[in-house]
C-alpha cells in the first residue's frame, strides 16, 4: 500500500519544489508514523496543498492515517472529500468500505466494496466483505451470491475458498434451525458441507476451526460416533467378562425355602459363591442397544455335615436379553428398555449332596430412566415374574412396580429406592402377599483414591392376603442394612470387602431372627 502511494504521489507532482515540500509527510507515512502525517497535513503549511495530476491526495492521506489509527469517522470523512475531489486511487473504495464496516456503517460498506470489486481492486477480499456483511445482515440470499462468486472465481486463493465454504455452512445451518427436520438436515446435508470446507486445506488454521465446529454441532444435535443419539455414551460393543469370587461368613444362615418370609437356622457357616458373566452390545442406529447376556453362579457352603446348611447349595443359569430404547426428555438423555430374563436353579432340595431342579422363572420387565430434576434420573419399572417349583405348592406369579430416583451431591450419590410386590401362589393361596420395600443407598465414588463406598439401609413390609395366615404371622418387617468398601486394583481386577446386617421381625417366632454376614470379594473384568 505505502510503495503503491508513494509511486502514485511522486508521479502527481509537478515540481521540484512541491516534491520537497511533502518530503516529511512522505517520510512520515513510509515510517507508519501516521499522528506525524496527521499533524503535518493539518498544519498551515499544507491547508492549501493541491494537486493536480492526483487531485484529493492530501485527503487520501488523511483519510488513510485516521483509519490506521482507528478515528473511523474522521477517516471516513477524509476519503468522502478526496472523492469528492476527483481522487482516483483505486484503493479508496477499498479503504472507506473497511472504514465504514468498523464503525458498522454496513449498507455505505457494501457499496463502498462493490466499487472496489468492480474497480477489480482486491478483488477476492472485496467480495468476501460484501458477503459476510450479508451473513451479519442476515441476508442469507445476498451472502451465498458473493460467497458462491469466491469459489467459482479460478483466481480465489486456497484459503479465501475454504472460509467461503465454511461461511456458506454456517448460514445453511441457521436455515436449517428454522424447518423442523434440523437434526435431519444438520447430518445428510450440512456436515458435509463443512467436510468438504476441510478437504480444500485440511491443514490450515480455518480446517481445525471448521474441526472445532463440527464437534459443537455434533454435540447440540447428538450426532456424535461415540454417543447414543439422545448424547447418553455409545455402549461398547466389545465383548465384556466378569468373574467374581466371594466368600461369606453368615452366623445365622436362613433357610432357602422361597416362602415371602424367610426363617433362621440359628447356625453359622462359610460359603463361596463364583459368579461369571458374559455380554454382548450392539448397537442400531445410535439408538437402540440389544445387550444378550449370560450369567452362571455356584453358591457352596462349607458345612458338610448339617443338611440344613448344605441344603443351600446350588447353582443358577441365567440368560438375559436386554433392549434399550434411547431418546431426550426436556432436552436430556433419556431411556425407554425392556428386559427378558430366563433363570434356571438346581439345589440340593433333598439334602444328598446332590443338586437338582429347584425352580425355572421367567421375568419381562419394561421401564424409563427419566430426567425429571436437575440432581439425578428417575426410574420407573414394571416386571412381571412367574415362578414353577420343583415343589409344586410355591409355584407363583409376581407383578412389581417400582421407582427409583438418583441425588447426586458434591459428597455423594443417594439412590432412592420404593417398591411394590404383590406375589399369587397358584396352589397356595394362603401365601398370596404383598409387600412394600424402602431402600436408600449411599455411595462415595472416591472416598480414598481408588477406593469407593457403598452404603445402604432398607426395610421390607409383607402383610398376607389369607386372615389365618395373617393373624398368625401379621405384618412382617425385615430390615437390613449393609456396607461395602471396593478397591479397584486395575482396569481388570478389583477388591470389596462387605458387611450385611438383617432382621426379621414377625408374629410367627420362628420367623424372628437377626443375621450378621461379612464377606470379602475377588472380581475380574474383561
Amino acid at each position: 500500500m505505502k510503495k503503491i502511494f508513494i509511486a502514485l504521489a511522486f508521479a502527481s507532482i509537478t515540481s521540484m519544489g512541491l516534491a520537497q515540500s511533502m518530503t516529511p509527510v512522505y517520510r512520515a507515512f513510509e515510517n507508519s508514523d501516521y499522528e506525524k502525517v496527521i499533524e503535518l497535513l493539518n498544519s498551515p503549511n499544507y491547508k492549501n496543498f493541491k494537486s493536480s495530476k492526483s487531485p484529493g491526495v492530501k485527503d487520501y492521506l488523511l483519510g488513510i492515517s485516521y483509519s490506521r489509527i482507528q478515528e473511523y469517522i474522521k477517516a471516513i470523512d477524509a476519503f468522502s472529500s478526496a472523492i469528492k475531489k476527483g481522487s482516483k486511487a483505486n484503493e479508496l473504495n477499498y479503504e472507506l468500505g473497511q472504514a465504514n464496516f468498523a464503525i458498522n456503517n454496513l449498507d455505505d460498506a457494501i457499496e463502498n466494496f462493490k466499487k472496489s470489486e468492480k474497480a477489480k481492486y482486491k478483488v477476492e477480499q472485496s467480495n468476501y466483505y460484501i458477503a459476510y456483511i450479508y451473513q451479519l445482515k442476515e441476508e442469507p440470499k445476498n451472502a451465498k451470491v458473493y460467497f458462491g462468486k469466491l469459489l467459482k472465481d479460478k483466481n480465489t486463493s486456497k484459503e479465501m475458498k475454504q472460509i467461503s465454504y465454511f461461511q456458506i455452512a454456517n448460514m445453511n445451518l441457521e436455515i436449517a434451525r428454522e424447518t423442523s427436520r434440523t437434526r435431519e438436515i444438520v447430518q445428510k446435508y450440512i456436515l458435509p458441507d463443512y467436510y468438504k470446507a476441510i478437504d480444500i486445506d485440511p491443514n490450515s488454521s480455518t480446517a481445525d476451526d471448521i474441526d472445532n465446529r463440527i464437534k459443537e454441532i455434533k454435540k447440540e444435535f447428538f450426532l456424535e460416533e461415540d454417543k447414543l443419539i439422545n448424547g447418553a455414551p455409545l455402549p461398547s460393543e466389545r465383548l465384556s467378562l466378569s468373574l467374581e469370587e466371594k466368600v461369606t461368613y453368615d452366623n445365622n444362615v436362613t433357610l432357602s425355602d422361597d416362602l415371602p418370609s424367610s426363617t433362621g437356622t440359628n447356625k453359622d457357616s462359610f460359603f463361596s459363591q463364583t459368579r461369571l458373566n458374559i455380554e454382548k452390545a450392539f448397537n442400531f442406529k445410535r439408538r437402540y442397544t440389544i445387550t444378550p447376556s449370560l450369567e452362571l453362579k455356584n453358591t457352596i457352603y462349607t458345612d458338610r455335615i448339617d443338611s440344613e446348611i448344605y441344603s443351600n447349595d446350588s447353582y443358577n443359569i441365567t440368560p438375559e436379553l436386554d433392549i434399550d430404547f434411547a431418546y431426550r426428555l426436556n432436552k436430556k438423555p433419556a431411556r425407554l428398555f425392556a428386559n427378558l430374563v430366563y433363570d434356571y436353579q438346581a439345589k440340593d432340595v433333598n439334602a444328598q449332596k446332590s443338586k437338582q431342579f429347584n425352580y425355572r422363572s421367567q421375568q419381562f420387565e419394561l421401564g424409563s430412566e427419566m430426567p425429571f430434576y436437575e440432581v439425578g434420573n428417575t426410574t420407573l419399572t414394571f416386571k412381571y415374574q412367574t415362578y414353577s417349583y420343583y415343589t409344586e405348592s410355591l409355584d407363583r406369579s409376581s407383578m412389581i412396580v417400582s421407582a427409583d430416583q438418583i441425588i447426586k451431591k458434591t459428597y455423594g450419590i443417594f439412590v432412592l429406592l420404593y417398591q411394590f410386590n404383590s406375589s399369587e401362589y397358584a396352589n397356595s393361596p394362603n401365601l398370596n402377599s404383598t409387600s412394600h420395600l424402602l431402600r436408600v443407598d449411599y455411595i462415595i465414588p472416591g472416598l480414598l483414591p481408588n477406593t469407593s463406598l457403598n452404603a445402604g439401609l432398607s426395610t421390607n413390609f409383607i402383610s398376607y392376603e389369607d386372615a389365618t395366615t395373617d393373624a398368625n404371622r401379621g405384618l412382617e418387617m425385615t430390615t437390613s442394612f449393609n456396607s461395602k468398601l471396593t478397591r479397584i486394583i486395575n482396569r481388570n481386577f478389583s477388591f470389596g470387602v462387605e458387611y450385611i446386617y438383617t432382621n426379621n421381625s414377625s408374629d410367627e417366632d420362628t420367623s424372628n431372627y437377626t443375621a450378621h454376614q461379612t464377606a470379602i470379594d475377588f472380581s475380574y473384568y474383561y
